[in-house]
């Protein structure tokens, strides 16, 4: 999950913006991605689709999924190492 909205409260970053949001998925290479906190307050100045257009453009598209308000997504837990993994 990454925090989106490229918000500032007295100059420190709080959220990233689309530029940031896409750097930090190239970084991690997490295998799903959803973004977070991208509409929740007036201060945010980076809008869901310029992040949805900077990913796509990154060819990140198919590691994001999307969710309105409300919306749940499972996870799958890998088993690693021959190990059962419970959750």
């Amino acid at each position: 999950m990454i925090h989106l909205g490229g918000t500032r409260v007295l100059g420190i970053l709080v959220t990233m913006d689309d530029e940031q949001g896409v750097e930090a998925i190239k970084i991690i290479q997490p295998e799903t991605v959803i973004p977070i906190h991208f509409n929740d307050y007036d201060v945010f100045k980076s809008p869901l689709e310029d992040f949805k257009r900077a990913a796509e453009k990154a060819g990140l598209s198919e590691k994001i999924v999307y969710l309105a308000h409300g919306e749940t997504y499972n996870f799958e837990i890998p088993a690693s190492h021959g190990r059962q993994v419970s959750a």
